[in-house]
């Protein structure tokens, strides 16, 4: 079983550390290098680039501790755990709301073309950044303040499990859930929408549909095979030793979204010179 854990932790350590490669180049290559062309239109996936960066490396460096503390209790520190853990909880909330707004924005676009059209833009990055801030504060309202989590992690704490109370544990797994479960179910709404439209147009699916509408169609995708489903299994197998379940649902997690990085880059090299699509979600 040990084996099984420290070869998980290892493996998303590799995995979060290339995942954070590819956004950086992408990042570069969209605002340094100029080599992929600046997209309006796509600027709440360079927020969520942005936060897959941080996201990423914080994921890294706690998990390279808990890796330490797997292998020899000496390295173990009393309350490091949390303090590593606690910039992924920010982030990972960022990501969540991010992630939802992402398919949601895909949503309205594909059902409500119109009102879409009218008012999208007078949703500024601004705001954006405004709601995954207060997402994040409440967030933090919900630790230290309803859950009243106290900082006191066992010394061989070594999941995140353990890091932080029961209340919170349980608001997070379910957050995670209601979040994942709305992104499914629009995903499936706004993908049988497209397969109509698709049908009907008799078009080819790379002029069929936007670069936008596909960066959300793989970012839904990812959440559900990489995350709703391992987190559904584990749900429904409580007799589950979390202490190995964890790291290997961690890594699916990590592994399901280096492959997300991997076609979005392609995606965005080989578009690059394809002009901006700035509202319609249909090419």
């Amino acid at each position: 079983m040990l084996l099984v854990k420290v070869a998980s932790l290892i493996l998303t350590i590799i995995c979060s550390q290339s995942l954070c490669c590819l956004m950086i180049y992408l990042l570069y290559s969209i605002f340094c290098s100029k080599k992929i062309i600046f997209k309006p239109s796509l600027s709440i996936f360079y927020c969520r680039f942005f936060i897959d960066v941080f996201l990423t490396l914080s994921v890294s460096i706690n998990k390279t501790y808990f890796l330490l503390i797997s292998i020899s209790n000496e390295y173990a520190v009393k309350n490091l755990a949390f303090i590593l853990i606690y910039p992924f909880l920010v982030f990972d909330t960022m990501r969540y709301t991010l992630g939802f707004l992402i398919t949601f924005d895909r949503f309205i676009a594909i059902y409500f073309p119109v009102f879409y059209q009218i008012n999208r833009r007078k949703l500024s990055i601004h705001s954006i950044v405004l709601i995954l801030l207060l997402s994040a504060a409440f967030n933090q309202y919900v630790l230290f303040g309803y859950c009243a989590n106290s900082i006191d992690v066992p010394l061989n704490c070594d999941v995140f499990k353990c890091t932080v109370n029961s209340c919170y544990y349980n608001y997070y797994l379910t957050q995670e859930q209601i979040v994942h479960f709305s992104i499914g179910t629009m995903t499936i709404c706004f993908c049988t929408r497209l397969l109509i439209r698709f049908l009907t147009a008799k078009s080819e699916v790379s002029k069929f549909l936007s670069q936008a509408t596909r960066v959300a169609l793989l970012d839904s995708l990812t959440v559900l095979v990489f995350f709703l489903a391992p987190s559904f299994a584990y749900a429904h197998l409580p007799a589950t030793d979390f202490e190995i379940f964890g790291p290997l649902l961690a890594l699916c997690k990590r592994v399901g979204s280096l492959i997300e990085a991997v076609l979005i880059c392609r995606l965005f090299l080989r578009d690059k010179n394809i002009a901006p699509n700035i509202i319609s979600p249909m090419s």
